[in-house]
């Protein structure tokens, strides 16, 4: 019996010790939560590389997020055949007011983020443009659109990537994925 209270006893003050312990590694992290996180809007801003001039703004907006209702917005990416078009992605989240812009927290964490594109039957030619110094992150890309018309789609996908990345874009979590009709004319 005196050995069974002795052993409850370490094992209590073993289970209390331990609590600061998985505390700190939880501060030492950074304070981005990205379970919480809520990326309602997707905004891609396509500018004519020869001209500098904004060809348009893609956008795809679901104010109460996966699930729930469908999507209020996805609007169709239209492209001219054989331009080159320099791309900026944008995430936000429209659930608060004023609207909280999550691309900088994604530039800032490049290196656990990494956008994804995934073409299906658009037959545009897509180079991610910038990187964390060692992977691509693809905030900032370059689309070359096609010689002949095409219709398909783009699926675009932010993954979180802490510690797998791998500049591949299997490892990790996808924070986000929208897939954009893609027309070529």
């Amino acid at each position: 019996m005196k050995k069974q209270t002795i052993f409850t006893h370490i094992g209590a003050i073993l289970l209390f010790s331990a609590l600061p312990m998985a505390q700190s590694c939880k501060d030492d992290h950074d304070d981005h939560d990205h379970e919480g996180e809520l990326i309602t809007t997707v905004q891609m801003v396509f500018t004519d590389s020869a001209t500098s001039t904004v060809a348009g703004t893609f956008e795809f907006n679901d104010p109460d997020g996966p699930g729930g209702n469908p999507p209020q917005r996805l609007d169709t990416i239209d492209l001219q055949s054989s331009k080159t078009y320099l791309v900026e992605l944008r995430f936000i989240d429209a659930s608060k007011s004023p609207a909280h812009d999550i691309t900088h927290e994604i530039r800032e964490e490049a290196k656990e983020h990494m956008v994804c594109f995934t073409d299906a039957g658009s037959n545009v030619t897509i180079l991610r443009t910038d990187s964390d110094g060692t992977h691509p992150i693809g905030l900032s890309s370059r689309w070359k659109a096609p010689e002949l018309n095409s219709n398909g789609s783009v699926k675009v996908t932010l993954k979180h990537q802490p510690g797998v990345k791998n500049g591949q874009c299997d490892p990790g979590d996808t924070d986000v994925e929208v897939e954009f009709p893609v027309r070529v004319r």
